[in-house]
């Protein structure tokens, strides 16, 4: 008797559990929406999660709050979000430095990158360049490659900080090519731009936001693309990939994400609404205008690239001696 008075709770809890669920995700949203950014208010990240921001604002009726929580290499934000509520009223505008390259660098994270979070949608890309400035030598890949292997000293190149997405590229590049070039971080792309067109470096792996404009006054000029294909913004520059190194392919991505937990119908509302922002031809534009490229991926995607990706970078990681205390 007994236990079947416990089975009939366990199934009522359930069932008053899964209605109270329904009737949340039925109503969702009545409240305002935060969306947490893992920069400073005015860079690439900023920009992308307020437009998201309002755009998703217009989907669904309430506002959408951004929230910057710099800190620690996104550290900072991601553990916040993490210990959030799992409501659909915390959101976190993530990408490949939270999700895969942080947990390959960084012993000790406060929160689990396939655990902690619900997926919802992958929105945008940023592509990485290999760079030189105009005292450069080496003009295409073939050169670089050519050089470093003849000398393994002659060359090195800059990346804004260490563990950061570009240190990765620069790395993945040297095992994919073989080829040995010293390292030389900086902090941030302002300084590692600034050190290249100095000529304190002759190459330099950074951002095509960040480097667009120095290659178009000419004081910087590319070498190859790392992405898996070629960019709108520099259509005549190859990628690694065409360049003997099929199947390369590292770039920054930007995805939203939720505290693990997030109720299913939720997670469909919050996708729909970004898949519909993404396939937009305004929003298009205004991602190509700020250097970024949009794809839309679904939050059963988004999981299968978190999962790829981070075997890959803690190999390289562990290849390159990559560490962050």
């Amino acid at each position: 008797m007994r236990k079947i008075i416990l089975s009939r709770l366990v199934g009522a809890s359930l069932a008053l559990l899964l209605s109270v669920n329904a009737a949340s995700a039925a109503n969702y949203p009545d409240k305002p929406i935060t969306m947490v950014v893992p920069f400073s208010p005015g860079g690439a990240t900023d920009q992308l999660g307020r437009y998201l921001g309002q755009r998703l604002s217009d989907k669904l009726g309430q506002p959408v709050i951004i929230e910057n929580r710099p800190g620690a290499g996104t550290v900072v934000a991601a553990g916040h979000v993490a210990k959030s509520a799992a409501d659909g009223y915390t959101l976190f505008l993530s990408g490949s430095s939270g999700l895969t390259l942080n947990p390959a660098i960084r012993s000790q994270l406060p929160y689990d990158p396939l655990k902690s979070y619900t997926f919802i949608s992958h929105v945008a890309s940023m592509d990485l360049l290999l760079l030189g400035n105009s005292q450069t030598r080496e003009k295409t890949l073939k050169d670089v490659v050519q050089t470093a292997k003849a000398d393994p000293k002659a060359l090195s190149y800059g990346s804004f900080g260490v563990g950061s997405t570009s240190h990765f590229a620069g790395e993945m590049l040297k095992d994919a090519k073989d080829a040995e070039i010293m390292h030389i971080p900086f902090n941030g792309s302002s300084q590692n731009l600034t050190a290249l067109i100095g000529n304190q470096m002759p190459l330099a792996v950074d951002t095509i936001v960040a480097s667009l404009p120095h290659i178009r006054a000419g004081t910087l000029h590319p070498i190859a693309l790392l992405s898996a294909e070629r960019s709108a913004l520099l259509p005549d520059v190859p990628t690694v990939a065409e360049t003997g190194s099929p199947g390369f392919e590292i770039m920054s991505w930007f995805a939203v994400v939720a505290p693990a937990g997030l109720p299913e119908g939720i997670q469909k509302t919050l996708d729909d609404s970004f898949r519909e922002i993404v396939a937009e031809p305004e929003t298009r534009e205004k991602l190509l205008g700020m250097g970024l490229t949009p794809g839309y991926a679904s939050s059963d995607q988004l999981q299968e690239i978190v999962e790829k990706e981070l075997p890959l970078m803690k190999r390289i990681a562990q290849t390159a001696q990559i560490q962050v205390q």
